[in-house]
């Protein structure tokens, strides 16, 4: 386990209701590969604080990657409510509906 991982965890053990541990985590988690740790980790976030626009938009990610095209959408849906200057979050959604709009 890297010390990076090793504080990620003790910052989860000493403060495991705060979303930002939680999103970092989940960053931590998808940097490394495991995208199942990585959606509970943003999940968690979300259900901490469900104003969290980068968790929501990471989420959306990890469902595109997965073919999940709806719940991406909703996350982004989200993430936009949540924070409308989230450039990143706006072109994702646009980018999706794009995308869906030429598989139909």
């Amino acid at each position: 386990m890297s010390e990076a991982e090793l504080c990620l965890k003790q910052a989860c053990l000493q403060a495991p209701d705060d979303p930002e541990v939680h999103f970092a985590l989940g960053l931590f988690e998808e940097e490394s590969g495991d995208l199942q740790s990585a959606q509970r980790h943003y999940e968690r976030s979300v259900q901490l604080d469900p104003c969290h626009a980068r968790a929501h938009a990471n989420l959306g990610l990890l469902h595109k990657q997965a073919n999940a095209l709806g719940e991406a959408e909703e996350c982004y849906r989200r993430a936009t409510a949540a924070d409308p200057a989230l450039a990143e979050a706006h072109l994702n959604l646009g980018t999706l509906m794009r995308f869906r709009s030429y598989l139909t």
